[in-house]
């Protein structure tokens, strides 16, 4: 049950008992060709409202970047496995110009069996707090301190930063921050620091950028998906207005990523160029060409019984993709994704499909696949996905959302029926059910009905 009290316009709080991923719809599956953990968005509504007070972290748009406060680290295990939550209150708004939020979750203990081993989460804490304070125009100076503390036993985790968002002026940004961890068995070398300069308007876009992260930092309320290291970025587009072929504009880009670990030697070397046109009727066109450089010093498994070994690798691909105009009843977009990968050689390819009939119903269908090929074995990845919904009046709908993921051989179908009982409150009734694929036979894996209610004082 969430329960939501607004005193006044610019102060919310939010009050949740047995907070979990109910109400939401599943999320869409990725087929992970990385050695990084893949990045899922927050879709529950107690962590979604007022969660830009939280964000604290770099600025990225082709490398995942590292998110200081990641909210679904509550609620999930490090291998995705559902924690139980006893309930979180959360306050986030404004006081003049103080941006305040404060985030208090408790979470169960839990015991679960992965790959035959029993594995015990204690009782655990979360404690989120920022602060942000207005300067000048638009800009902000803020700290946030993070808190992750074991009832169970004398573990803990805790993050502190401070950070800096400057408008120089309408089109030029520059902002910074620099954070500590604390771990008990973890000592020094334990910061990180980032800053940027952001130049766009109608033509230009330019985006300077240096990280570090030193070894023992450790975010674990965080999505730090490179450790250890450091990155210089550089991002720069030219977006002409040509006036011709239909085109709205035009964007030729350069993305240049230079990583290495703290030692100064090179991890990854990443230089895409690409173009990206808008069309007057809505339509998009995205082709890039990207040159990779990734030196290895250990192995991973990017598939089962397939690994990469450790290495220096260097291999160039092509993608591009095609949508339509999505304010259409019918629209579709369509993806390719072919060249060298690794030791081996790539093709990928999918579309997508929505359809809209009359205002009530809409249905979309997803299809991806990638066919790999290295020199330790071959694979293939399909998702498949497909979601309806259904609108009976501005008070109550239902809808579907069913995938097929191959790599993990499971089948996920959620159906959700919402109510809007009265405004800013809600009743849900959901099912899920995920079945795995085994010997050509199908099992239920997990299966749950719950229901899910919301409140607004």
């Amino acid at each position: 049950m969430d329960i939501k009290y607004h005193p006044n316009p610019n102060l919310t709080t939010d009050l949740s008992l047995n907070t979990d991923f109910a109400q939401v719809e599943a999320d869409q599956e990725q087929a992970n060709l990385t050695r990084f953990e893949l990045y899922f968005p927050e879709k529950r509504d107690f962590f979604l409202e007022g969660a830009g007070i939280f964000r604290f972290s770099e600025r990225s748009w082709s490398v995942p970047a590292a998110v200081l406060f990641f909210s679904r680290r509550i609620g999930l295990s490090e291998d995705n496995q559902p924690v139980p939550l006893f309930g979180g209150i959360k306050l986030s708004g404004k006081s003049n110009k103080l941006n305040i939020g404060l985030l208090n979750v408790l979470a169960n203990r839990t015991t679960y069996v992965q790959n035959n081993i029993s594995i015990t989460i204690p009782k655990t804490n979360f404690t989120a707090l920022r602060l942000q304070y207005d300067i000048l125009t638009g800009s902000t100076l803020g700290l946030i301190g993070l808190n992750k503390q074991s009832l169970d036993n004398n573990s803990y985790n805790r993050t502190f930063g401070v950070d800096a968002n400057i408008f120089l002026s309408n089109n030029v940004q520059a902002s910074a921050f620099i954070a500590k961890t604390f771990t008990p068995s973890l000592y020094g070398k334990d910061l990180a620091a980032y800053a940027d300069f952001f130049y766009a308007d109608d033509f230009w876009t330019l985006l300077l950028a240096q990280n570090t992260i030193q070894n023992n930092f450790n975010a674990e309320m965080g999505y730090v998906p490179r450790p250890a290291s450091r990155r210089s970025q550089i991002n720069f587009g030219v977006s002409p207005r040509l006036g011709i072929l239909n085109i709205r504009q035009l964007t030729v880009f350069n993305d240049f990523y230079y990583i290495t670990n703290q030692q100064s030697e090179l991890i990854t070397r990443f230089n895409t160029i690409g173009l990206w046109i808008v069309f007057n009727n809505g339509a998009t066109f995205l082709s890039r060409y990207d040159f990779n450089y990734e030196h290895l010093t250990d192995l991973f498994q990017i598939h089962k019984d397939v690994i990469i070994l450790e290495g220096i690798y260097r291999y160039n691909n092509f993608y591009g993709e095609y949508e339509s105009d999505r304010g259409r009843n019918f629209s579709g977009k369509i993806n390719l994704n072919a060249g060298q990968f690794y030791d081996g050689k790539i093709t990928g390819y999918g579309f997508e499909t929505n359809l809209k009939i009359g205002p009530r119903f809409t249905a979309n269908v997803t299809y991806n696949r990638n066919d790999v090929m290295l020199t330790t074995g071959s694979f293939t990845t399909t998702l498949v996905g497909m979601r309806f919904l259904y609108t009976f009046s501005t008070k109550l709908f239902a809808k579907a959302y069913i995938q097929w993921n191959s790599e993990k051989n499971i089948i996920i179908s959620n159906l959700l029926i919402g109510l809007i009982h009265s405004p800013g409150s809600d009743l849900f009734l959901v099912y899920n059910e995920e079945l795995t694929m085994l010997n050509n036979t199908i099992a239920t894996k997990v299966r749950a009905i719950k229901i899910k209610f919301t409140y607004l004082i």
